[in-house]
């Protein structure tokens, strides 16, 4: 059998890519455009690839003039970018820093194609112009009709209805396209937020306005229009323009011309929705693991804002106005013939008078009557055009009309969009049951009025699973619980939350250099509690309450600008409790399968116990009970008797009928049955008549929560350890032999009941600090990872206020602020607005906490609330118990949101992935302790460092 001489290399076996590289370093240089260069190349190319390429695309011979020339350069083409630099300046300034073995000189015009790129790579279509007349006019005439849905809690919106998930939403709220934006478009915050969609997975992206920003929809004339036009980035290109007025334009536009140019409302908004195309739609040829054109290939739902409807009415009126000033016109020429025609009546009746019969006087005074009728009645209808008012039916049509022709510009430059509401609407995720009412207003109240209006909706049995509020003048992210009571006990906990808006504060403060427009967006961009982002919704029934949660700008940024694929930020992860009341009344109990109850915190602490076993460490890192562990006796208690509590008499009567009845019976299952009801209702009994004395509280709080679940405080120090998970005390960062406001891994407060009651002679959390430290202290178990600061209970004199850093694996060193109450509270139904105010104002009190974004935890108030602020995070962790007779005294508060929260923070800070915080509700801890299942903590609480 004949063998095979293998081949000798063949040196021309090189590779497409590497020769296209090749080539453009030799010949860049001496070109003078792409056609230029492309023809060069093409004439050099070797054979063996000439035979597969016969041409050398566009997007090939981009890629390659950009690894070629600016490989070297990337950083310098951002700053010129940010700083204008027009192609002259910036070559001459390589000019100045090329030397020999620094790579190729690109040519001027390689960097005019540079600096256009970066500015925006993705080419929208032009519309056919109408250039109609008038002022402000648009050419809605022929749009297609649109309906809109109707949509009520009762008849949802029922969208991903084919998802094979549980489905995962991205809100993007007003972005305002046409706002000021980085000149980079790789940095413009709305692709971005498009491209976090993508790459992060998302099932579908709900899109509410306002959409547009930056667009004048008044008249030119008055000075207040400039301050105005100082955040448009509308940019109108030459061939944006009316064909007969570019060449007045383009001269016009040259920096050295001072005259004015002037552009249609047609020509604005059409830039405008080019914008849109552009941050939408990917550029021609760019790799992305979807292989998709968009940067968000799913459905894009759109939900009109209040001020997109005002930009509509805009459009309608100024097409009403133009008829009817013609209309007028034409009245006033009626009038003007019908004078006319009076006048040469008047004349041929005194003719007739002077030289006619009586029948031809009689004719023309019959002319002139007619005549002087004429004028009556074109009179008449002068004044109507001019005076009154117009038909609203009609005016109702053109208006809807617009509103037409803004929902086909829209779903025709936003690819998969699909407009499904104005204002608000009630919508309902694949499989899932949970009602989402989204609210898009005007007014920014609009959180706070939504949150007002529970009452009534609740009541009314439509109550959504989540509200989300969006205006464009939203400051911040905050979000907050309630509890849905039906048929005398909770139904579901739900959740209001005000979505951030999605804008680049930096290129609009760079914009405005001082001069701040009355808009909303201006006012919230100078606030310095401001924080752009979005906001990501998952829906997971086993969780009860959608997780609805802060996307940052940071974070769309990061995910929107680099190649590969985004990987979520590894987390550390807090428990938080509060308001636990040992030995109150009101706790609130939970049953297990054989109708045994527990209260809420313990029954929590249970659910942990088999990770714990299995995994060797707690699902958590740290621990805090920020305030209240026992119910005290300050406000009376023995005052004020259970509602539930009937007399010792009638509870011993009760038992001593149902055992006589036991006794009776000789079935083992009816009996056991029968026996469980009576223990059940002695523990229901026992229940509603606790202890008012403190020290009983203490032991009840030790017994119920401290140690049966050592096992999982010691889990918590085992993670924390294994992880890098460090907690510093603020005795440890200043350098002291000891403070009593110290931070630790786990951490027990102290709350004013237990506190008044002792007339301010004790604390509660130095008491469980001791006791659990001794527990620890010589169990050899954890002899080698235990320390005594590792549990603490924070004091700051008479109240519980803590300090310290937390850091894990050598990551960002974030601030710890805890205490038992907020410094302030402005209202209910954003319970940390009145702390983040105080902030604000005061700084940094502890001395720590300079530099860095702190984590700011509090309880006291009994129900959970998360806001993001500027650089910071407030948390108020929810309560361990029922609303009591207080709520009426404080002015008819809504019902407690029990249960446990948790915190999760990046490992690398802010810049790393957002901090998100967790309900889990008295529904959800019931459900898996009377089921007996294992939680699922690791997807509860995701990315666990």
């Amino acid at each position: 059998m004949p063998r095979f001489k293998p081949q000798a290399k063949r040196n021309n076996a090189i590779t497409f890519d590497t020769w296209l590289i090749k080539a453009v370093h030799e010949h860049v240089e001496q070109s003078t455009d792409f056609n230029k260069l492309s023809q060069k190349l093409m004439g050099q190319m070797p054979k063996h690839l000439a035979r597969t390429h016969r041409t050398i695309t566009r997007r090939a011979l981009l890629n390659a003039i950009d690894d070629v020339c600016f490989k070297d350069h990337k950083e310098l083409l951002a700053k010129a970018v940010k700083t204008d630099r027009s192609p002259e300046r910036l070559y001459e300034l390589l000019k100045e820093q090329h030397s020999e073995g620094h790579g190729v000189l690109p040519p001027l015009w390689v960097l005019a194609w540079k600096l256009s790129e970066m500015h925006g790579r993705t080419v929208a279509p032009r519309a056919d112009l109408a250039d109609l007349g008038g002022v402000l006019r648009q050419p809605f005439h022929d749009a297609p009709a649109v309906e809109l849905p109707m949509t009520s809690f009762e008849k949802p919106l029922h969208l991903l209805e084919m998802c094979p998930r549980k489905p995962k939403v991205l809100v993007i709220s007003a972005p305002q396209v046409g706002l000021a934006f980085a000149e980079d478009i790789k940095e413009n915050t709305t692709r971005c937020g498009f491209a976090y969609g993508r790459r992060n997975d998302y099932d579908a992206v709900i899109l509410s306005g306002p959409l547009l920003g930056g667009i004048n929809a008044i008249k030119t004339v008055g000075s207040s229009r400039l301050a105005r036009d100082v955040i448009s980035g509308i940019e109108i290109k030459i061939a944006s323009l009316a064909e007969y007025y570019r060449e007045e334009a383009a001269e016009k536009l040259k920096p050295s011309v001072f005259e004015p140019v002037f552009v249609t409302a047609e020509e604005i908004l059409n830039e405008a929705m080019r914008g849109f195309f552009k941050v939408t739609n990917r550029p021609d040829g760019e790799p992305d693991r979807k292989k998709t054109p968009y940067e968000f290939p799913g459905p894009v739902f759109v939900i009109l804002n209040q001020l997109d409807l005002e930009f509509v009415q805009t459009m309608a009126y100024f097409e009403i106005l133009p008829k009817m000033f013609k209309r007028l016109r034409e009245a006033m020429d009626e009038v003007s013939l019908a004078n006319t025609v009076k006048k040469e009546a008047m004349k041929h009746l005194a003719q007739m008078r002077r030289t006619g019969t009586r029948r031809e006087i009689k004719a023309a005074e019959a002319r002139l009557n007619t005549a002087k009728q004429r004028l009556v009645n074109a009179l008449k209808l002068q004044a109507r055009i001019r005076m009154t008012n117009l038909y609203p039916r009609k005016n109702i049509a053109f208006y809807a009309k617009a509103r037409d022709y803004l929902i086909q510009l829209i779903e025709k430059h936003i690819p998969n969009a699909k407009v499904i509401g104005q204002n608000g609407v009630y919508t309902r995720f694949g499989t899932d049951a949970d009602i989402t009412k989204f609210v898009s207003a005007k007014n920014a109240n609009v959180h706070r009025r939504e949150c007002e209006d529970f009452g009534k909706e609740q009541r009314q049995g439509h109550l959504p699973a989540l509200t989300v509020s969006m205006h464009s003048g939203a400051i911040k992210m905050r979000k907050v619980s309630r509890e849905n009571y039906l048929l005398g006990k909770p139904n579901k906990t739900v959740s209001f939350v005000e979505a951030p808006i999605l804008v680049d504060k930096n290129a609009l403060l760079k914009a405005m250099d001082g001069i701040s427009p009355n808009l909303p967006v201006v006012k919230a961009v100078n606030d310095s509690r401001f924080c752009a982002g979005a906001l990501s919704i998952n829906y997971d029934s086993r969780f009860d309450i959608p997780d609805a949660e802060p996307v940052s700008d940071i974070a769309i940024l990061k995910a929107g600008i680099q190649v590969k694929g985004y990987t979520p930020p590894r987390r550390i992860w807090m428990l938080h409790q509060s308001d636990i009341h040992s030995g109150g009344a009101n706790q609130v109990w939970v049953y297990d399968a054989d109708g045994m109850p527990w209260t809420l915190e313990a029954a929590a602490m249970h659910m942990m116990k088999w990770y714990v076993r299995t995994h060797k460490v707690a699902p958590v890192h740290m621990s805090l009970i920020e305030d209240d562990l026992t119910q005290g006796n300050h406000f009376g208690t023995h005052l004020r008797p259970h509602h539930l509590r009937i007399t010792n008499a009638k509870v011993l009567q009760r038992v001593r009928e149902r055992f006589a009845e036991i006794k009776n019976v000789t079935d083992q299952k009816v009996q056991l049955e029968m026996s469980r009801k009576v223990i059940t209702f002695l523990c229901e009994q026992i229940r509603v008549r606790p202890s008012d004395h403190l020290g009983t509280q203490f032991e009840e709080f030790a017994d119920d929560i401290l140690w049966p679940n050592r096992e999982v405080y010691g889990g918590i120090i085992r993670r924390a350890h294994h992880s890098g998970v460090v907690v510093r005390g603020i005795a440890e960062i200043l350098g002291t032999e000891g403070d009593s406001r110290s931070l630790g891994i786990i951490n027990f407060g102290s709350g004013n009941h237990a506190t008044a009651t002792a007339k301010e002679t004790l604390y509660e959390g130095p008491n469980f600090r001791q006791l659990l430290q001794a527990s620890f202290r010589y169990d050899q178990r954890y002899e080698k990872i235990y320390h005594d600061h590792l549990i603490q209970s924070p004091v700051f004199q008479d109240s519980s206020i803590g300090y310290g850093h937390l850091q894990a694996d050598g990551g960002y060193t974030w601030g710890l602020h805890v205490c038992g109450t907020p410094p302030m509270r402005k209202n209910w139904y954003d319970l940390v607005e009145g702390w983040i105010d105080i902030e604000r104002r005061r700084g940094n009190p502890s001395g720590i906490l300079d530099g860095m974004s702190v984590l700011n935890f509090c309880g006291d108030k009994h129900f959970f609330s998360f806001s993001v602020a500027g650089s910071d995070y407030y948390l108020m962790s929810p309560s361990g118990t029922h609303t009591d007779a207080y709520a009426y005294k404080a002015g008819g508060l809504p019902e407690n949101t029990p249960g446990v929260a948790f915190c999760g923070v990046p490992v690398g800070g802010p810049s790393d992935g957002d901090v998100i915080a967790k309900h889990l509700p008295q529904s959800v801890i019931q459900r898996y302790l009377l089921s007996g299942e294992n939680f699922p903590w690791d997807e509860f609480l995701p990315n666990a460092i």
